[in-house]
């Protein structure tokens, strides 16, 4: 079971009242885009500790990064929130996640 421990402990309340806010039917890039809206300092919590790692990401690296970690640690700590239902193409490449609120 992958989620980022560090983030949840940070921001667990927050991701969990953005789950619940969501409409019943969403993806991951509308999840992410209602989180950094609604709760920008802990976005850019995790945002900066990939801009401010050894590595030193580029903020769209950083971002990126961090979507995936905001994703994996809903799936794998809100499951009693949301499900992962499938995948849709992403315009910027690759796929994104579909998800559905209980």
């Amino acid at each position: 079971m992958h989620y980022n421990k560090a983030f949840y402990r940070h921001a667990g309340p927050e991701l969990r009242d953005q789950a619940l806010a969501m409409p019943a039917r969403f993806d991951s890039v509308q999840f992410c885009n209602g989180f950094s809206a609604n709760h920008s300092q802990e976005y850019e919590w995790l945002v900066r500790r990939y801009l401010n790692s050894p590595r030193a990401w580029d903020r769209p690296h950083a971002v990126q990064i961090a979507h995936r970690e905001i994703t994996h640690t809903l799936k794998n700590k809100c499951s009693d929130l949301v499900e992962k239902v499938g995948e849709a193409r992403n315009p910027h490449g690759g796929t994104i996640s579909l998800w559905r609120r209980f």
